[in-house]
């Protein structure tokens, strides 16, 4: 045997191994930069970030009322979506809708949406049901 022969087989070996590891990392890699469909950028409307501000800086720990803040489709408009327990005095609802509201139009004014935000308000009961 050649020593040329032997060189020549390292080489060879040598190659398909840098030929393996290539193909195996292309692959792994393709595996890990795919993109999914959660992946995709999505840049919020300004009424989908105050709704999604609003909702993550309420605080209520009355289980007798709760309140979320939705974006509608009609322009500048979130909606104020309250439920409250049927028992609950009427007036002390009112009032508390009207801080919800007022929370609303706080908010907005960090970003200085104030002047053109409407709300909207939708209330439900619960309870003896």
């Amino acid at each position: 045997m050649f020593e040329g022969d032997s060189i020549m087989k390292k080489l060879v070996a040598a190659f398909g191994i840098v030929v393996t590891l290539t193909v195996l990392g292309t692959v792994a890699l393709g595996h890990f930069t795919e993109k999914k469909e959660g992946d995709e950028p999505y840049t919020p409307t300004k009424l989908e970030w105050l709704a999604l501000r609003l909702n993550a800086l309420r605080t209520t720990s009355d289980p007798q009322f709760t309140v979320n803040y939705w974006p509608l489709d009609q322009r500048n408009t979130i909606r104020l979506n309250v439920r409250h327990h049927k028992s609950m005095d009427p007036d002390l609802v009112k009032q508390k809708i009207d801080i919800c509201r007022r929370f609303a139009y706080t908010i907005a004014g960090v970003y200085h949406w104030e002047t053109w935000l409407q709300v909207k308000v939708e209330t439900d009961t619960f309870g003896n049901e």
